[in-house]
């Protein structure tokens, strides 16, 4: 479309600049340093961990306030990795940056939306993201979608005169408008929340975690106020009860679990970034681990996107003349879809006719129309919607294309004028444009990978089923021969039913595709979906997560959870893998933070109830948390772990840490009843205490350990050497006495059965949960 507009000139824009007339910046993708910062230190357990500290050190116990210094260490080191990646991904998400078309000193010049200022003129195709708020100034066939503002999923037509805001996309056409409001002046400002969509995270790890957090904070403040009030009562000396008391809060505190967590998702964005894969929210990378079902449209997915015009077949005139007219058909053309990039390319434009009405290509009508004041109408698009009532003969030869996996266009001509956005009467064929997709190299290795991952493939697409069934098949997806055209589904079809019985979809709206992700969702799938056109944006959004391709349009970008940066989909393999890295380990490291947390609990119920006193000080704790607790699991989050998702957080969590904090508080208690008719002294008790609770935690770590590599037996066996080293070198810095006198007739044979005990803990705890998950099961599906 030629423009008959200057736009603003260099001045002019200087000046709008200098008195602050520029577009707001996007949002950042990563959260800022100063709330990264804060996020990670004004959490309720280390404002609670910064209050015990303080008391502690009001009595003068100084030595006992290192566990905040270690707490402090581990926030500085998980913010430092953190903002590193932030760092990282937020340079990455420059290349990624929508870049807008604007006309200045009569040209047009790509720039960054920020660079956008008041009175600009955007020039919009199909694809683009409206990023300002403006007013149509001429306009041919533009329509936008405002779903992401209003929720309404039809698009909108515009005339000159009317306002398109921030945040929609242009499925149709083509304009020109001009910036009328930026910064917060602009609607976009006003509703950044809606024009930025985020769906609801899907973590199952941060579910749980969080759940265990907030079941904790109800429980903590008021058992470590009545173990005070025990222990006061009991010893009636304020700094042995208050070092008794931080001890037991100190444990119930899983802080570097949460900390865990975060860095552990923000190291892996920055992983994929080496990939050349930009994270635009954090917990999609465990939800795409844990996809059973990915959807994907064939172009740009399957293929590489660029088309290419194999043939042209006359069907109302001779080649000569029907390329002439295709030459004309290309001129008029404004949008720069593939389909018309590949017209461009094949026929010279000429423009010598003179045009007339146009109807602008759009996904939900599947074709184009383009009016000439002598030559007629002509319309490009799905045979079948453009020419329902084909001859066979005709309907033979485009079948013949399909099933080579070509792509056939159907050029339609008629004398009759368009009305409105209906298909004039008397169409006829007038030729047939056969286009070739080109199948990704890497696309048959990477649905063999989520084929034995166990991860059923949808192929989603607005081109002929046949078409797509052959290039799936060419893919190597499996059940290609399973397809449907939905153009053909009336609206009282069970979407649920269809995406059961088959695989590769055809014909597909905007519309269908958002509600086939819903019906997925509904037959209780974990739906993954790919894409990179306008027409894929409703469904990328309603998938739980998406995938889109850098090279797509500002719509499928903007909603998407990833952007490929090189748009190749094989990367998706690495995503996944990387997610599964993350899972696996943080559910495997987990049980170190959470026996701690259980048997801190459970003792401090006991010894608020029991007349015994409380075993463990600060210090002592503060040693058993950073070597059996906090560097193992720092170091094992970090570990290669790819193996595909079992869902099996919590078994994971009850079978590991369970039975650890059922035999720490057994030999605990045994310890203390031991001391009823054995003189032993406080010292002694919490000295054996500290013992038995490493010993278990050795058996814990060992078996989070497994399968045992290299790294992980040096790793087991420093720490290990660590604990030791600490008894025998620096027990009177920790509190601890000598165990290697007679006190060894009594740990040595207990430490040998810490590991038969554990064993028939963890049985026993085990079958409790079958037993009561069977029941559950019952009560889901009564007879």
């Amino acid at each position: 479309m030629q423009t008959p507009f200057r736009g603003l000139t260099t001045q002019e824009v200087n000046a709008r600049v200098a008195r602050g007339e520029v577009n707001t910046p996007p949002r950042g993708l990563t959260r800022t340093i100063p709330r990264i910062l804060r996020d990670n230190t004004l959490t309720l357990f280390n404002v609670l961990m910064l209050t015990l500290f303080v008391l502690v050190m009001l009595a003068g116990e100084y030595k006992n306030g290192l566990f905040f210094l270690v707490a402090l260490a581990n926030v500085i080191i998980g913010s430092a990795q953190e903002i590193r990646a932030k760092i990282t991904i937020d340079r990455l998400s420059v290349i990624t940056q929508t870049h807008v078309c604007v006309i200045r000193d009569g040209r047009e010049q790509s720039i960054s939306q920020e660079q956008v200022v008041l009175g600009d003129t955007l020039v919009l195709a199909t694809g683009n993201q409206v990023c300002a708020d403006s007013v149509v100034v001429a306009r041919q066939g533009l329509e936008l979608d405002e779903s992401l503002l209003t929720g309404e999923s039809h698009s909108v037509k515009k005339a000159p005169g009317d306002t398109v805001f921030s945040g929609s996309f242009v499925v149709a056409g083509s304009g020109f408008v001009e910036v009328a409001a930026v910064g917060k002046d602009s609607y976009a400002h006003a509703i950044s929340a809606q024009s930025k969509y985020e769906k609801q995270s899907n973590s199952q790890l941060m579910r749980t975690i969080n759940f265990i957090i907030k079941s904790l904070t109800f429980a903590l403040i008021p058992l470590g106020a009545a173990l005070f009030v025990r222990e006061y009562f009991s010893l009636h000396e304020y700094s042995a009860t208050l070092l008794k008391t931080t001890a037991a809060c100190i444990g119930m505190i899983p802080a570097g679990l949460v900390l865990l967590t975060s860095v552990a998702f923000a190291i892996g964005a920055l992983n994929l970034v080496r990939h050349k894969t930009l994270t635009q929210s954090m917990p999609s990378i465990e939800t795409l681990a844990r996809i059973d079902t990915l959807c994907l449209d064939k172009t740009g997915t399957i293929t590489d996107g660029k088309l290419s015009v194999q043939e042209v077949v006359p069907l109302g005139a001779s080649l000569e003349e029907t390329e002439a007219a295709l030459g004309e058909l290309s001129a008029t053309m404004a949008d720069k879809s593939e389909t018309e990039l590949a017209l461009r390319q094949r026929f010279l434009p000429r423009g010598t006719w003179a045009a007339s009405q146009a109807v602008a290509f759009s996904s939900a009508r599947k074709w184009s129309a383009q009016g000439f004041t002598e030559q007629g109408t002509f319309v490009l698009g799905a045979p079948e919607i453009v020419l329902p009532q084909m001859s066979a003969g005709l309907k033979e030869q485009i079948a013949s294309y399909s099933q080579r996996g070509l792509r056939v266009m159907l050029v339609a001509h008629t004398h009759a004028a368009i009305l409105e956005e209906e298909l004039p009467e008397g169409l006829t064929a007038f030729a047939l444009l056969v286009l070739a997709d080109h199948v990704r190299e890497s696309a048959p290795e990477t649905f063999e990978f989520f084929r034995e991952d166990g991860v059923d493939i949808k192929v989603i697409s607005g081109d002929d089923p046949q078409t797509v069934s052959t290039i799936a098949a060419m893919a190597g997806i499996e059940n290609p021969e399973r397809f449907v055209d939905m153009s053909k589904m009336s609206s009282g079809d069970s979407y649920e039913d269809l995406m059961d019985r088959y695989t590769v979809f055809g014909r597909t709206s905007p519309d269908q595709k958002r509600e086939m992700i819903q019906a997925l969702k509904k037959n209780n799938k974990m739906v993954a979906m790919t894409g990179d056109g306008v027409n894929d944006a409703m469904a990328l959004r309603e998938a739980d997560v998406s995938v889109a391709m850098a090279s797509g349009s500002d719509a499928a970008r903007t909603v998407a959870d990833f952007v490929l940066i090189d748009s190749d989909f094989s990367a998706m393999v690495q995503v996944v893998r990387e997610g599964r890295r993350v899972v696996n380990n943080i559910e495997s490291v987990a049980s170190l933070y959470i026996v701690k947390t259980i048997y801190s609990v459970l003792l401090t119920i006991l010894f608020i109830i029991l007349s015994f006193g409380y075993p463990f000080q600060p210090i002592q704790l503060t040693f058993l948390n950073f070597f059996m607790v906090g560097v193992p699991s720092m170091f094992l989050a970090l570990e290669p772990n790819y193996h595909a998702m079992r869902d099996q957080f919590i078994h994971r969590l009850v079978g590991n840490a369970v039975p650890a904090a059922l035999l720490i508080v057994l030999y605990i208690i045994t310890i203390q009843l031991i001391g009823n008719f054995v003189p032993l002294a406080f010292e002694e008790i919490s000295t054996l205490s500290v013992l038995f609770n490493g010993t278990v935690c050795i058996i814990l770590l060992l078996r989070v350990c497994r399968p045992f590599t290299t790294f992980k037996i040096i790793l087991s066996s420093v720490l290990i050497a660590c604990f030791v080293c600490v008894f025998i070198f620096f027990g009177d810095f920790f509190e601890l006495v000598w165990v290697l006198n007679e006190l060894a007739l009594l740990w040595v044979p207990l430490v040998i059965m810490a590991y038969p005990i554990y064993r028939a803990l963890e049985w026993v705890v085990v079958r409790i949960e079958s037993r009561w998950l069977a029941r559950q099961h019952r009560v889901k599906t009564p007879a």
